[in-house]
């Protein structure tokens, strides 16, 4: 008995006085069902809007005043050349090409196969034209604000994901609608059915966000 006791001393001294706890124990003393520690959770970061350097996404050249014709690039591309713009348009975009054409030429550009672009097959070819849905519930109704009169129309999902000048509950961010907009008087807009996710009848077309009434 007084060997016990003599025992239960010395361990109360080697923890400071007290009993011994839990989270004194090393992780591999711990009881088996004991959770353990998490770090905390940081706050929540909000990331920045628009594609990132790897995406990919159509764009024009501003400084081809004769037919430019949309292409698959990566946003990486458009960043680092001022005359590489989105299609549409971004808010300014334009203004940054020192030799954008002022007049372009009586002609009309091929439209793009897609509104979309993706990774390519091709290991040439950073990116590629891609099918803009696979169902109806890739596409959406939204308005482009660039527009002071624009309407509602049937648009991929990841194109709004990408651009934030495309609304679709109505709101118009600052830094897209033009100033003008307040003293424009617009028609009404025609209605518009809800979207639908088809292939053209064409040869060799991508799937295509259209109005199902169209």
């Amino acid at each position: 008995m007084r060997r016990l006791c003599l025992c239960l001393t010395i361990l109360i001294c080697a923890c400071g006085g007290r009993p011994l706890a839990l989270s004194d124990a090393q992780p591999d003393q711990l009881a088996p069902n004991t959770p353990p520690v998490q770090p905390p959770v940081p706050p929540n970061v909000t990331p920045p809007i628009g594609p990132k350097a790897d995406s990919c996404v159509v764009a024009i050249r501003a400084d081809n005043c004769c037919c430019p014709a949309p292409m698959p690039v990566l946003q990486s591309q458009v960043n680092a050349d001022a005359c590489l713009v989105h299609v549409p348009y971004r808010a300014g975009e334009t203004s940054k090409c020192k030799n954008r054409c002022e007049n372009i030429c009586d002609c009309m550009s091929a439209p793009a196969p897609s509104r979309v672009a993706v990774p390519s097959t091709n290991p040439r070819n950073a990116c590629e034209f891609g099918d803009e849905c696979a169902t109806a519930m890739d596409c959406v109704i939204a308005v482009d604000t660039r527009d002071c009169c624009a309407c509602g129309k049937v648009v991929p999902r990841r194109l709004v994901e990408l651009d934030p000048c495309l609304s679709t509950d109505g709101s118009r961010p600052a830094n897209c609608a033009p100033k003008a907009c307040d003293a424009v008087d617009c028609a009404a807009c025609p209605p518009i059915s809800a979207p639908s996710c088809d292939r053209l009848d064409m040869p060799g077309a991508l799937k295509t966000c259209l109005p199902k009434n169209r």
